[in-house]
């Protein structure tokens, strides 16, 4: 069975962009090409058009301008958090799970070898979530400054950690905490301050804006220093020419998803719901990686026991027009199964595939995905 037209299930890799956010680019790359650092009237309006952009995304957080930054994404963010913390404020210990982004992992494997740092994976539950018990008695044994890197929402499984609670727990010990949001940004409502996380980090590209485009949080800028060295821009950060065209589709993709958030949310969760139930319908043993409480709706991790068809299972639904992963789209196109699988499902056979949704998708699509599993 091959569909006319393609179904795109994979908007936890990427989303495409909004209309009014590629209409937003355009008009800005037209008209506004000075170089903001410019001192005359053209590049003038080119840095206003940027500092007003930051006021108008930072209000959807709760925090002030002045502390955020913008840079190519949430790896990047990542990387100048865990470089200035090593390199600069001299931490000594970093906690991190099992399950979080390649950014964090192979950033803190290669800090930790280099400027001999500890870092220690804490214990998750079946669904990858942090045991606050283990990281209350990692942050009990540790000595000196500690940074506790959490995922909010994990881009594997949906599971969102409680974070406020693990905020909590952490300025107990005075340990920092980077919080990676770059699957909650645009889908959620988060308020930093609330949250009490020091750092946090966005790409556009996760709520149908730009690619190459983010932001970082800090609630004291003072703890960084610049990832790339050069010019003063974003306010001695984060050198090189900002990326306007980048900010300009950034801001209107955030302005269309927060004044939607809530429709979006409750057609997602109706999507998710039913794909859940239609896939339990089905001949075979089928499990969830995803949990069913406290979980992001967009992601569904699903397991397919080991079959006859469960080898190719990805690959012919993308040969039947449907686009589905079968983890972290993170690894150059790798189909191996991915750190979080292994983690979850050591040594377990069967396949296992990530169905991520949107606003865009529709009853409809998930039904022509139930026929065809089904068929195969």
């Amino acid at each position: 069975m091959i569909v006319n037209q393609r179904i795109y299930f994979d908007h936890a890799a990427t989303t495409p962009m909004s209309p009014l956010a590629l209409a937003e680019m355009h008009k800005v790359g037209s008209e506004l090409f000075a170089n903001p650092s410019s001192i005359h009237m053209d590049g003038s309006k080119v840095k206003s058009y940027i500092e007003e952009s930051r006021k108008i995304i930072s209000r959807n957080f709760g925090v002030s301008a002045s502390q955020l930054f913008f840079t190519s994404g949430g790896t990047e963010a990542i990387n100048t958090v865990i470089r200035s913390l090593v390199m600069d404020q001299k931490i000594q210990n970093i906690f991190l799970s099992p399950i979080d982004h390649p950014a964090v992992i192979n950033s803190v494997v290669y800090y930790a070898q280099y400027f001999k740092i500890a870092h220690s994976f804490l214990k998750t539950n079946h669904f990858g979530k942090i045991l606050e018990e283990d990281l209350i008695h990692q942050l009990q044994n540790a000595k000196g400054q500690s940074l506790v890197c959490i995922i909010h929402t994990n881009n594997e499984t949906g599971a969102i950690h409680d974070i406020e609670s693990l905020c909590k727990v952490s300025k107990e010990y005075n340990a920092w905490v980077l919080a990676d949001t770059v699957q909650s940004v645009g889908t959620m409502q988060l308020d930093f301050l609330k949250m009490g996380v020091d750092f946090a980090c966005a790409s556009a590209h996760k709520f149908n804006g730009p690619k190459a485009v983010g932001f970082l949080y800090a609630s004291d800028p003072n703890l960084l220093k610049a990832f790339f060295m050069g010019g003063g821009q974003e306010r001695n950060l984060r050198a090189s020419t900002e990326n306007i065209m980048g900010i300009a589709g950034m801001k209107i993709a955030m302005e269309e998803a927060m004044t939607q958030l809530e429709e979006r949310k409750i057609k997602v969760l109706e999507l998710h719901q039913l794909m859940r139930s239609e896939l339990l319908k089905l001949d075979g043993n089928i499990q969830f990686n995803t949990p069913t409480e406290n979980f992001h709706p967009k992601i569904l991790s699903v397991h397919f026991d080991f079959g006859p068809h469960s080898e190719f299972l990805l690959m012919n639904l993308d040969i039947a027009g449907i686009s589905a992963s079968g983890g972290a789209a993170c690894s150059s196109g790798s189909e191996k199964a991915s750190h979080v699988l292994a983690h979850l499902r050591p040594g377990q056979t069967g396949k296992t595939i990530r169905f991520s949704l949107s606003h865009l998708n529709t009853k409809e699509e998930v039904q022509v995905l139930i026929d065809l599993l089904r068929k195969l």
